[in-house]
């Protein structure tokens, strides 16, 4: 039974602009940057999540190793690009952008994971998981005694 994440497109990070006709091999359209480039990776695992064809535990595995490759990412490589933007670094990525515009644009993927991630989780995986695994997430002040 499919989904309706399955059907979801996967968001990409990455829209590259066409080259110029001419284009030397410093031209910053020629080239991806890295850390949408790693955001475009995850989606790719996260994709494996959505797979109603993938069985259930392996879908839960694959959503926490994405989410758990996302929080890594904004504390170090987010975090090293704000770090940048304090000190005024103007350096540009191989595609062109300043450490600003790459934060700008960050936030926009990341915020977008996050909310299929929480989506898929908490509307499917966890409903399923306690109903066809008898797998029930509770706070301690939901246990019964027993």
């Amino acid at each position: 039974m499919p989904t309706q994440y399955a059907a979801m497109p996967i968001v990409r990070a990455v829209n590259p602009l066409p080259p110029a006709v001419n284009a030397t091999l410093d031209d910053s359209t020629l080239y991806f940057n890295k850390e949408l480039g790693w955001i475009d990776f995850n989606w790719r695992v996260l994709a494996l999540a959505m797979d109603a064809r993938t069985p259930l535990l392996e879908r839960v595995k694959f959503v926490a190793i994405t989410a758990s490759n996302l929080d890594e990412f904004v504390q170090k490589r987010i975090g090293g690009l704000r770090r940048q933007e304090a000190a005024g670094v103007r350096q540009l990525s191989d595609d062109g952008r300043t450490p600003s515009e790459q934060v700008r644009l960050l936030h926009i993927a990341t915020q977008q994971m996050h909310s299929r991630i929480t989506a898929l989780w908490e509307n499917e995986l966890k409903p399923r998981l306690a109903a066809t695994a008898e797998v029930h997430l509770l706070y301690y002040s939901g246990l019964s005694v027993a």
